[in-house]
């Protein structure tokens, strides 16, 4: 009687399921990288939105330290804010804002922030491409219920609740906090925003 041949030939190749465990595993790995470099991106533009704000709050103390008072939020705050630190206004003797010039003193020097045109600027953005807010008086007599201005990072998601934004132009902020505020109440939609108040000394 004759013995069956054992098949002593290794197979070669990977079969359909191997193959698909593997990519499995690849998408798996990709995936947990993406989301490990998405936080870290995440951090590092809350850090920098952070530092930006430190030094736009210590620009417009500069300014109020050599004109009295902060830049009055006259006709476009954003755009106000920009120019005053760039030395683009000021404020009069008068204490109203001056119209647009050249040769003012620079508290902020433009290139410090990333800015909406940069052949021809007039807002300082974000790290997200968002206008960074600002909220102040308008005028001298005007209502204003925070001790100094507010600046606001829109955050992310690009926006500002109407509700947050109703609060900051009457001057509203939170008195008991640090410098910097994450909004977390669910009644808004702006959890993402950074705040920076400064208060009056």
């Amino acid at each position: 009687m004759q013995t069956p041949r054992m098949n002593t030939q290794s197979r070669s190749g990977f079969t359909v399921i191997e193959l698909l465990v593997v990519m499995g595993i690849i998408l798996v790995l990709a995936g947990i990288v993406i989301g490990i470099q998405s936080g870290v991106f995440a951090q590092q533009a809350e850090s920098r939105a952070k530092g930006e704000m430190h030094a736009m709050a210590s620009g417009l103390s500069a300014f109020k330290g050599r004109y009295g008072d902060y830049p009055w939020t006259t006709a476009d705050p954003e755009q106000i804010l920009f120019d005053s630190l760039t030395g683009r206004r000021y404020l009069t003797r008068n204490g109203a804002m001056s119209a647009t010039t050249t040769g003012a003193p620079v508290f902020l020097e433009e290139q410090t922030i990333d800015t909406n045109n940069p052949s021809n600027p007039t807002k300082f953005l974000d790290p997200w491409g968002n206008e960074y807010r600002y909220f102040y008086k308008s005028n001298a007599t005007d209502t204003w219920n925070h001790m100094g201005f507010i600046l606001v990072s829109p955050g992310p998601d690009g926006n500002i609740s109407a509700t947050s934004l109703a609060d900051f132009a009457e001057g509203n902020f939170p008195a008991n906090s640090s410098d910097y505020y994450d909004i977390t109440d669910p009644d808004h939609d702006d959890f993402d925003n950074i705040i920076y108040g400064l208060e009056r000394h």
